[in-house]
């Protein structure tokens, strides 16, 4: 099999804005924080991984490992209460029969591997990749690079999807293909400047493209 989907995933295959939101309630309650945000707020942290979105809920760019921990051991108790995206599912299940999937996010690696595991467990994933702290995060395509020259994959047969400028601008450097849904968390004005090869608004609307 020579066809492969990589897969963004907050956003994109799982609504995790939800939970995010409440481990950062958790988190502020727990760190007497009175920092106030709205979900929207919290939406525009997400994308470009935990640490960054840890160093706007609060405000610091420097902050101690077992605080960050403390944040993570809230995010990982509340993700597991998230679910699929209308039609991923189903979708995913029809596809796999025909496609390599592949998962590639710059959530954490510990975090997101159990959240697949849990979700999507009867679903076969070739691969799936979380942040790799070896390696700077996507949009830098290092680590995507890697993982589809060890799997013998050609880019010119794959696309990327996702819901964000960064994932654009994550194909954009991989020189792969790009899928964009527009329900996810992305800021869809700069998305459609980035002019991706497909913008969906419905995953279930993949099957028109491929």
């Amino acid at each position: 099999m020579n066809k492969f989907l990589i897969f963004d995933l907050d956003g994109t295959l799982i609504d995790t804005l939800p939970m995010i939101y409440k481990s950062c309630l958790d988190y502020l309650k727990w760190d007497n924080l009175n920092y106030q945000y709205s979900i929207d707020d919290v939406k525009s942290f997400i994308g470009k991984g935990a640490r960054n979105l840890f160093a706007k809920l609060i405000k610091k760019d420097n902050f101690s490992e077992e605080k960050y921990q403390k944040f993570l051991d809230f995010y990982y108790q509340r993700q597991f209460e998230s679910k699929p995206f209308k039609d991923v599912y189903p979708t995913l299940k029809n596809l796999e029969k025909d496609y390599a999937l592949l998962i590639y996010s710059n959530k954490p690696d510990e975090l997101l591997k159990p959240l697949v595991n849990k979700i999507f467990n009867d679903i076969h994933f070739l691969y799936v990749q979380g942040a790799d702290y070896n390696y700077p995060l996507k949009p830098n395509p290092t680590l995507i690079n890697k993982i589809l020259e060890k799997l013998n994959l050609k880019k010119e047969l794959g696309y990327f999807l996702g819901d964000s400028e960064v994932d654009l601008e994550l194909a954009k450097n991989a020189k792969i293909k790009s899928i964009i849904f527009t329900y996810g968390y992305g800021n869809y004005d700069k998305i459609i400047q980035g002019r991706p090869d497909y913008i969906l608004d419905e995953f279930i609307k993949l099957y028109e493209v491929l």
